[in-house]
């Protein structure tokens, strides 16, 4: 969802006239990569449980690319190999191996130039940003305003910032009580909160520019 939102910023009025995009609908977007950052490796369950795993994929992913692209020379000039390998956080093996890799500086030069609430001001099509105040992977105080054509933006911007769901839990169905789990069982194709609300964003917008 990152990586959609900074396209749509990017290509700006060009989504619409070359590609004929007329809206989005995201979950679970990561917005500011930096704040995020902090979140995932701040001492505690989160670190623990997500961040190792995440590290650990990423390290293995790292050494997978640097057996079959760089045949086993330590001293490659594409990354930092020794540093890649004593990283003990994702923000430091980032900083050996995803930065150079990809032309970056640092990783934080990464993260400010890939974070997609610097492009919200871009968007130029009608898009619904839905995420969790609980999501362990982000920082709940980072969190733009709703945007407006009136209010100086290309294209309206609907946040929704839901006090539970995780990452992406909110796609799953939550039974809270009898009359809705008779619901659910008698239509177990039914959608949930999330996915309901990115429909409706969507028909809304598409019901507009059929006008």
């Amino acid at each position: 969802s990152n990586v959609v939102l900074k396209a749509l910023g990017e290509l700006g009025e060009s989504a619409i006239d070359e590609y004929s995009i007329q809206g989005a609908a995201l979950a679970s977007a990561p917005l500011n990569l930096t704040s995020n950052q902090l979140t995932l490796e701040a001492p505690g369950f989160t670190q623990q449980v997500y961040g190792n795993n995440m590290f650990n994929q990423l390290k293995a992913k790292m050494q997978y690319k640097f057996e079959t692209n760089c045949n086993g020379n330590k001293n490659t000039d594409k990354f930092d190999y020794p540093r890649a390998m004593s990283a003990t956080t994702i923000s430091e093996l980032e900083d050996a191996y995803i930065a150079p890799i990809y032309g970056f500086d640092s990783y934080l030069d990464y993260y400010q130039k890939s974070s997609s609430i610097f492009f919200l001001d871009g968007i130029a099509v009608p898009t619904l940003i839905a995420n969790a105040k609980d999501d362990p992977f982000f920082d709940p105080n980072v969190w733009p305003v709703d945007k407006s054509c009136e209010g100086g933006g290309n294209a309206p911007i609907k946040l929704i910032h839901s006090e539970k769901g995780g990452h992406l839990g909110f796609l799953f169905h939550q039974i809270e009580d009898e009359d809705e789990l008779l619901n659910l069982q008698s239509d177990p194709l039914s959608p949930s909160w999330c996915s309901a609300e990115c429909v409706r964003f969507i028909d809304h917008v598409h019901s507009a520019a059929s006008c």
